[in-house]
């Protein structure tokens, strides 16, 4: 900003890229050193410089999703940046907002994740919400209780790694008033 106490003044600034102004107070652009020359009416002139700065560093960003299971219906989500004092906001599908660094989400898609640094610059970046529903197959087979077989070994089986089996049973008769709980765990 030009400044004199002097009456009838002109004001002439020069600055990079060839800059020149006859106003007061231009705007500028550009960084880089101002030069500020204040002409009186005597013809005599004073000069001063003014320095502007340009701070347009984006801030760094990372994000991490997760997987939504049949035992967890929710996940996480993990967004990072090593720029200080950033603000975090993100969009889910659907176009839900979390303006929180690590919130908690069921619905599954891309979320992107907007990270706004003190000088206003911003950054993106994406994670993805996956569901594994994968059900485990599973197979059993009995047999058949009569007069002469009164137990029967029941099986199970399934192709997916790491199941557990659980059994639960119900009350069986053989004959009329012999009824048991055929119960299995």
């Amino acid at each position: 900003m030009g400044d004199s106490n002097t009456a009838g003044v002109t004001f002439s600034w020069a600055g990079p890229n060839n800059f020149t102004s006859n106003e007061q107070n231009p705007d500028v652009t550009e960084p880089g050193t101002y030069v500020l020359t204040v002409t009186a009416t005597n013809g005599c002139s004073s000069t001063a410089s003014a320095d502007v700065t340009q701070d347009i560093a984006v801030p760094d960003v990372s994000a991490t999703g997760g997987t939504v299971t049949c035992t967890a219906g929710s996940v996480a989500l993990s967004g990072n940046s090593s720029t200080p004092n950033v603000a975090y906001s993100w969009v889910g599908p659907g176009g839900n907002i979390f303006n929180q660094q690590n919130p908690t989400v069921s619905q599954i898609g891309i979320y992107t994740l907007t990270v706004t640094a003190v000088n206003g610059c911003t950054n993106t970046t994406t994670a993805e919400v996956l569901q594994d529903a994968g059900v485990p197959d599973v197979a059993a087979s009995g047999g058949t209780l009569d007069c002469n077989i009164n137990t029967v070994t029941i099986l199970g089986n399934s192709n997916t790694a790491g199941v557990t089996y659980s059994w639960t049973g119900e009350w069986v008769c053989f004959r009329p008033n012999q009824c048991r709980c055929e119960c299995f765990r």
